[in-house]
């Protein structure tokens, strides 16, 4: 282990086996907890490293073989085998019997899936702790800054293509569906009109490092809906709020909007936020709503055509017209004296060449 010099190391591969660890009762005490997760990785070179984790993903089985996509950075504690997780189940499963080569000790361990978001670099390890129904809480944040980070991986185009054309977006907005539960992650787009737009500052700055950027804009996008109820109030349109790293140059932004834009990102959480306390409802409790939340590269603005533009084109489609009717009338008129010459000369022709008078 001296070899090692205490020095973090990073790996990466792919996660072969996990399996809780009962911690005994001393180092239980001192840990704060009652058992950890060891994850057993194949890393890029081909080496077996066992990882001591203070959790692993949860979506990960347990005493089952998973081949998932991983990367961890640790303490690199020694060369030895490391502690076999323990008890095993009573259907007989244990662990895998080939020796480790090296031993870690670290926080976590992160989970790549193939999926969209997943090759961007997002970790779907850090959604375990993303808590639905509420404001953006300490749960939230690696994940929400995590997403962002990722949309600056991607292009445009290629998130827009993984999203796909607008979908009924009910089963995102009932509760009822618990779509998030096996969604969490999903691309989706969202197509509505902007009514807030507000720029948010990343004041820390190792996020802002992550992230790349030190400000991402909140957008209140309202989507068309089917008739629903909210509270004693039938609507057909919905909010939705989209996190994007950027907005087209020239696009209106502050709390009173109404422009229509597109949104192509990532489902995250069902996202609750404070309503406006109506007149004379200042002493009741505070009312919240709950919508999906959505981050995404950019936004695209779609913007109304404005009245000199609507006015010019008219122009143009006038002057069109009165040039063509101009043109058919010439038309007429000329064809009209080209007749009238044709037959005047058929009436000459037909006339005798000598009229003998009485």
């Amino acid at each position: 282990a001296a070899s090692l010099g205490d020095r973090f190391v990073k790996i990466e591969g792919r996660a072969i086996f996990v399996a809780p660890l009962v911690l005994p009762e001393e180092i239980a005490e001192i840990a704060g907890r009652q058992e950890i997760d060891v994850v057993r990785l194949k890393a890029a070179d081909g080496r077996i490293v066992d990882v001591l984790a203070g959790t692993a993903p949860r979506a990960w089985p347990r005493w089952r073989p998973i081949d998932e996509a991983a990367a961890v950075i640790g303490l690199a504690v020694s060369t030895a085998a490391g502690p076999a997780p323990a008890p095993p189940p009573a259907d007989g499963t244990a662990w895998p019997a080939d020796p480790a080569a090296l031993l870690v000790v670290a926080k976590r361990v992160a989970w790549y899936p193939s999926t969209p978001l997943g090759e961007l670099g997002m970790d779907y390890g850090l959604f375990d702790t993303v808590a639905d129904g509420q404001k953006l809480v300490g749960g939230d944040t690696e994940a929400f800054y995590g997403m962002l980070a990722a949309m600056g991986r991607g292009s445009e185009e290629s998130i827009e293509a993984a999203a796909g054309p607008p979908a009924d977006v009910m089963p995102l907005l009932d509760p009822k569906q618990r779509w998030f539960a096996d969604h969490r992650g999903d691309p989706v787009t969202v197509d509505g009109v902007a009514r807030r737009a507000t720029r948010i500052a990343i004041d820390d700055p190792v996020r802002r490092r992550a992230v790349g950027a030190d400000h991402y804009w909140e957008l209140f996008v309202f989507v068309p809906t089917s008739l629903i109820k909210i509270g004693e109030r039938l609507q057909e349109s919905y909010p939705i709020v989209c996190c994007v790293r950027s907005l087209p140059s020239g696009m209106p932004t502050g709390q009173n909007i109404n422009e229509r834009v597109r949104v192509s990102g990532f489902a995250m959480k069902r996202y609750a936020y404070p309503l406006p306390k109506l007149q004379g409802q200042t002493d009741k409790p505070e009312r919240r709503q709950e919508t999906p939340l959505v981050i995404g590269r950019r936004a695209v603005w779609v913007p109304e055509p404005s009245t000199a533009d609507a006015t010019s084109l008219l122009g143009w489609i006038f002057a069109g017209l009165a040039g063509l009717i101009g043109l058919l009338l010439a038309f007429g008129a000329w064809r009209s004296a080209r007749d009238t010459r044709r037959r005047e000369r058929r009436e000459r022709d037909a006339l005798p060449e000598r009229i003998e008078l009485p």
